[in-house]
């Protein structure tokens, strides 16, 4: 009697999961195609990119709370210590915006501009076809005002792409 009682309830759990796998919607973000993780180079201009030779650092790009036509931008500390919010254009991929910096320790304010997200541009070792990204970036507190142009491309994931 046992042996019935537990596979009645192993059949029953097993029809139930099934049935709520038919309910699940998955939504996806507005800024979902904007969204990603990075690998940029900063400089001055495409002619001298790297200049720090600091090599691809990460960069973050995600949707705000609101979901809505906004996204977060963010280097985690591996240049200027920057996480600011944009406005986005979904349709076009481009984005823009000035305002402060939310990193607690270094609140400072910072203004980009000419920001454009190319679908499938840029050809990686592992013969996979991925984004490119490019901005333009001022830091409130760079004495000499310097424009930086950020500009890299979206993590893949595979191996032979991987950054050193």
């Amino acid at each position: 009697m046992k042996k019935i009682f537990i596979i009645i309830v192993v059949l029953a759990v097993g029809f139930t999961s099934c049935d709520m796998k038919d309910d699940y919607e998955n939504e996806m973000s507005k800024v979902v195609d904007a969204s990603g993780e990075w690998y940029v180079q900063y400089g001055i201009s495409l002619d001298t990119l790297d200049v720090d030779g600091l090599g691809h650092l990460e960069l973050l790009t995600y949707n705000t709370a609101a979901d809505d036509n906004t996204m977060w931008i963010t280097d985690n500390g591996k240049f200027w210590n920057y996480k600011v919010k944009v406005d986005v254009d979904v349709e076009n991929l481009t984005f823009s915006g000035d305002a402060a910096s939310v990193v607690p320790s270094y609140n400072i304010n910072i203004k980009i501009t000419n920001g454009k997200i190319f679908k499938g541009v840029k050809l990686m070792p592992s013969g996979a076809y991925t984004d490119s990204i490019s901005f333009n970036i001022v830091f409130e507190d760079d004495a000499a005002a310097t424009t930086y142009l950020a500009t890299g491309y979206r993590h893949t994931g595979f191996s032979e792409d991987a950054v050193n």
